[in-house]
């Protein structure tokens, strides 16, 4: 006995959708082997419940043959008092019992072919019968049958249960004569997108075989089950062959056909300007295959542009013509006219719809549903009203039979629609029209191309859409207008100037401030540019330094209105050591005698961090975090004390210290403690929000001092149980240039070196520069300023205590420890310790300054 072949009877998922196919690849060789064809249906289709007696339509199958015979699946609604007889839902075909009498599918076979099985599987039934035999309850059970020629599924079960199909396979074998031979047409000639038949021809006379078809140039022309379709300009060998092997050929020559017509998608544009609001012009040509080529041109290039691939953008509000010329035939040309809007929202669909039966969506569908979603500028609106709005695909789908399709929006405050546009396209045979705001409809043009509906509307900020009966869009876009703004009553600040802190020498910017102006009726509008103000390029001096009020002016017609906004202007600082959170570095335990001097070392310093000295605590974390400065301290690892000290800022010139502003938050920790600034012995307080990191606890503690701090500026940053973050210092400074204060600040700069152990050779070269530099009175003034006490004024030697020096004597230990050597900007170290030990003790003894002075001289003399 032959093996037979299986035919599958599969069900699609989605509503109401019926399919026959092939359910098993493995039965494909069993078929071959024994020379039997292939019948396959695929059905695309979908039906509704309680649907009558009928044929399944051959437009929604499509019919896979290689041998030339015929299934027909029909449906039979038994019982006319039940509704639901044969539905599909859910990914199976369901036939309803109803007392015996339910639904029933029937497949019919013409031509030399016999049925020999058929199985059907289910998910769940409750008794069926193949062919009125005995009732069937279990799934994927095999019914012989004897070359029949139909066979019938039926349910037999009552009332309303239900025989839920997934798939029924038809085993089937052929009747005729197996073909030893094969014949095909030597020759064929296909154009490009166009089909040819080969029909074969077997030997014996009355013959029949399965067939394979290849091509030996898939680029150019492929075939399936004899149908040839070309697909390149070229040549490709047909290739027909039997389960025996035996075969013959055919050479397919493929032509692209002469273009003799073009048309082009869209018709005409409406667009806005810029390259977001570009849109593309399609072109294609008949017959099909041919070339589809053309060239662009734009009358008025200020107006709109155009590549040579067909994308157009806006560059001005007007209007232009795009002429388009066919490429493989120049004589054809056609025009798209083109209109720009300077004020234009656009919205397109995109979506992952494969039917247009899905749920009607909502208005949060329409912003945000996969299958419906609106794009482009949709964004912008405010969607209040979407009624029977369907996903479909590549498109929506609007309205029912009964009821109206609504979409309802409102745009952005400010703006006035004035213009809609719909791409828009006719359902079916429906006869749709559209309107805006209950204004005039227009009637929805028959075809399978988009127009676009133009629709003039008084200006409102709301749109209503209302779309009678069905139809297909996918696109609308708005033309819109600013409200009129009337006789200006007042401006106010809306979003002041970025740089509200200014220093000497800086220009005044207003970059950043916008306004927003009041008209007599209460109407607003934004302003960006066209105001003034009293200090526009204005360089800051000295004088301005305090808090300035920036007078604002705003001139529209012939009325001026103005405002103003305050600004800080601080001396320019001689110092700024800034933390910049780069790449996050953490730091291993730096003990109390380490101090961190270079931007080497802590990697994220700029400004003039080498001038800062850093004397962490012992085991305390120091770390950089990308959002947290440089943190000393931690949860597990608290600090007590970080000393941070500036450069010898009396070296350079006459400089006092008048302000120093240290930039600090929490680490962001829970935990409960304190973090205070001490500056020179002055407690800055920051507790309230220590703990709370940066951003939000980021702040600028701020010391002053009306009389000056010289030389160096230290700084104490103490905590407790957790850390603090550090994002910068400035450093204030002025200058006192006269005698008393070049005299202070010279004795400053000399209390902070040590007379006994002073190793550097530039310290002491750059305090002579600035003695040298003083006047006769200054130098004077030195003796009579006693700040500095020999070891805290306690410190015993033998024979003296209480030693006491003033700057100028100080000085002259200095200069005597470490003369210059002549001609060399060099200082050697030239006593050793008993020399200063000596000299001490003769500046107790009673030697005034002058005198200890010769005395060393006289001493190195001799």
């Amino acid at each position: 006995m032959k093996l037979f072949k299986k035919i599958g009877f599969a069900i699609v998922i989605g509503a109401m959708a019926l399919a026959v196919g092939i359910t098993a690849n493995s039965i494909a060789n069993e078929v071959n082997a024994a020379g039997d064809f292939l019948y396959t249906f695929d059905t695309s289709g979908s039906y509704s419940s309680g649907i009558s007696d009928g044929v399944i339509p051959a437009e929604r199958m499509s019919i896979s043959n290689t041998g030339g015979a015929t299934i027909t699946a029909s449906f039979h609604k038994n019982n006319s008092t039940t509704t639901s007889i044969f539905n599909n839902s859910a990914g199976e075909t369901r036939l309803y019992g109803k007392d015996g009498n339910g639904g029933q599918l029937t497949f019919a076979l013409t031509g030399s072919f016999a049925m020999k099985s058929v199985k059907v599987n289910t998910s769940t039934n409750s008794g069926y019968t193949v062919d009125g035999g005995t009732t069937i309850t279990g799934s994927a059970v095999e019914t012989a049958l004897s070359d029949a020629t139909s066979v019938v599924v039926k349910n037999v079960a009552t009332g309303t249960n239900q025989v839920r199909i997934t798939s029924l396979e038809i085993g089937y074998s052929s009747t005729s004569t197996p073909a030893t031979g094969i014949s095909i047409l030597e020759t064929l000639a296909v154009d490009r997108g166009s089909t040819g038949t080969l029909t074969p021809t077997f030997s014996p006379e009355g013959s029949s075989s399965t067939v394979t078809w290849t091509s030996g140039n898939e680029s150019v022309a492929t075939v399936a089950n004899g149908v040839v379709t070309g697909l390149a300009q070229g040549t490709a060998t047909i290739r027909a062959t039997l389960p025996n092997n035996a075969y013959d050929e055919c050479l397919v020559t493929v032509s692209i056909p002469a273009t003799t017509s073009i048309s082009a998608n869209p018709s005409s544009l409406h667009m806005g300007i810029g390259a977001l609001k570009a849109k593309t012009i399609s072109v294609s040509s008949l017959p099909i295959g041919s070339d589809n080529s053309s060239s662009f041109d734009s009358d008025d290039t200020e107006v709109a542009t155009v590549t040579s691939a067909g994308v157009v953008t806006g560059i001005s509000a007007g209007t232009a013509t795009i002429t388009v010329t066919s490429t493989a035939n120049p004589s054809l040309t056609l025009f798209v006219s083109v209109n720009v809007y300077a004020n234009f929202y656009d919205m397109g669909h995109e979506g992952t719809a494969t039917s247009d039966s899905g749920t009607a969506l909502t208005t949060d569908d329409v912003a945000s549903n996969s299958a419906g979603h609106l794009t482009g500028d949709a964004s912008s609106m405010v969607y209040t009203t979407v009624t029977s709005i369907y996903p479909a695909v590549g498109k929506l789908k609007t309205g029912t039979t009964s009821v109206n399709g609504v979409l309802k929006f409102n745009l952005p405050n400010g703006n006035n629609a004035t213009k809609v546009i719909i791409s828009a396209v006719q359902y079916s045979s429906d006869v749709t029209t559209i309107a805006i705001n209950g204004g005039t409809a227009q009637t929805v043009a028959s075809g399978t191309s988009f127009s676009n509906y133009v629709f003039d509307v008084t200006a409102s900020n709301s749109v209503e859409i209302v779309f009678a009966k069905r139809c297909y869009f996918n696109a609308l876009s708005i033309v819109y207008s600013l409200p009129e703004f009337g006789t200006l009553a007042s401006i106010a600040i809306n979003n002041p100037a970025s740089d509200l802190l200014f220093e000497t020498g800086e220009t005044f910017s207003s970059t950043g401030l916008t306004l927003t102006a009041t008209d007599t009726l209460s109407r607003t509008m934004a302003v960006n540019d066209g105001f003034t103000t009293n200090y526009d390029s204005h360089v800051f001096v000295p004088g301005d330094v305090g808090t300035v009020s920036v007078t604002v002016s705003y001139t529209r017609g012939a009325v001026t209105k103005t405002t103003s906004y305050n600004i800080t202007v601080l001396a320019a600082a001689a110092y700024y050591h800034d933390f910049v959170a780069a790449d996050a570095v953490e730091f291993t335990y730096v003990s109390s005698s380490a101090n961190v001097t270079s931007t080497s070392e802590y990697k994220v310093m700029s400004g003039l961090a080498w001038n800062m000295v850093y004397t962490p605590q012992a085991e305390k974390l120091v770390s950089i975090g990308n959002y947290n400065g440089i943190t000393f301290g931690s949860g597990t690892h608290p600090f007590d004390t970080v000393q941070i000290k500036s450069g010898l800022l009396s070296i350079d010139g006459a400089n006092k210290v008048t302000k120093v502003i240290v930039d600090i938050s929490g680490n962001g920790s829970t935990s409960v403690g304190t973090v205070t600034v001490d500056i020179d012995g002055v407690q800055l307080s920051y507790t309230d929000n220590a703990y709370a990191g940066a951003p939000a606890g980021r702040e600028e503690m701020v010391f002053t001092s009306a009389t000056g701090l010289f030389g160096h500026v230290n700084i104490v940053i103490k905590g407790t149980t957790a850390g603090c973050g550090l994002y910068g210092i400035k450093v204030f400074a002025d200058s006192n240039a006269t005698d008393t204060g070049l005299a202070t600040n010279f004795a400053a700069a000399v209390e902070k070196t040590d007379s006994c152990g002073v190793n550097a050779e530039s310290n002491v070269a750059d305090l002579r520069v600035q003695y040298n530099a003083l006047s006769s009175t200054a130098k004077e003034a030195l003796s009579s300023i006693n700040i500095y006490d020999f070891a805290n004024g306690n410190v015993t030697h033998t024979g003296t205590q209480n030693v006491s020096f003033t700057a100028a004597q100080k000085w002259a230990l200095l200069d005597a420890k470490y003369p210059e050597i002549p001609g060399s900007n060099l200082v050697v170290d030239h006593f050793g310790t008993q020399s200063i030990y000596t000299i001490v003790i003769v500046a107790v003894t009673g030697l005034t300054v002058v005198g200890a002075f010769f005395y060393l001289k006289k001493k190195k003399e001799e």
